[in-house]
């Protein structure tokens, strides 16, 4: 249930950012960016582009295989059950800093300030997570070694299971967080879901 769930909402949001991909790269072929300026201005901020690279840009602006966001949002959420999950749709565990904002771990020290950042929907959790592993400087080795694979044999190609060691730093359990992953995705077979598309876009969002 909880990968029937997710998938479909992974897919879509990868579908956004690929058609956003498209226009980049056809902005790129012409000879002049004047008549995208607004378009490629809003992106940079975005994707927090610093020198209004569109190289870097484009390197940014990409999917995440859906292997390992279901694989993640499971790890951090417990499969849908944490606290978190239920009452915030945080299936990603992530932090934010705005007192009050969030919702406050049970375990959180004393000289601690971070809360795990709440939603509306699971979709703007989805969007974040996202957002976060496009434009963290942390996640750099990730988003490298992705256009590698973008660009490589198999053009267009890309492997979560390959990719799950480059997100050591999204937890304090470094390498056995990525060994946890990759136990996820093996076990779930959900390296199926790397080539999935939607085929029916079903109006309204979750």
């Amino acid at each position: 249930i909880f990968i029937q769930i997710l998938l479909p909402i992974v897919l879509s949001e990868n579908e956004k950012i690929i058609e956003d991909r498209r226009k980049l790269t056809a902005i790129m072929n012409r000879k002049s960016f004047k008549k995208d300026a607004d378009w490629l201005n809003e992106k940079f901020q975005q994707y927090k582009v610093k020198n209004n690279s569109v190289k870097e840009l484009l390197v940014k602006m990409d999917i995440i295989p859906p292997s390992l966001a279901i694989a993640q949002a499971a790890y951090e959420s417990g499969w849908g059950t944490s606290r978190f999950a239920t009452e915030g749709n945080a299936l990603f565990g992530q932090w934010g800093w705005k007192e009050n904002k969030g919702m406050v771990p049970e375990n959180r020290g004393e000289d601690e300030r971070h809360e795990i950042s709440k939603f509306n929907k699971i979709r703007y959790a989805v969007s974040a997570y996202k957002n976060n592993l496009n434009t963290h400087p942390f996640y750099e080795e990730f988003r490298i070694e992705r256009a590698k694979q973008r660009s490589g044999r198999l053009s267009g190609s890309i492997s979560g299971i390959k990719l799950i060691k480059h997100v050591h730093k999204y937890s304090i359990k470094g390498d056995d967080y990525v060994l946890g992953l990759k136990k996820i995705i093996e076990q779930n077979s959900l390296q199926d879901f790397d080539k999935a598309n939607l085929l029916v876009k079903r109006s309204g969002s979750i």
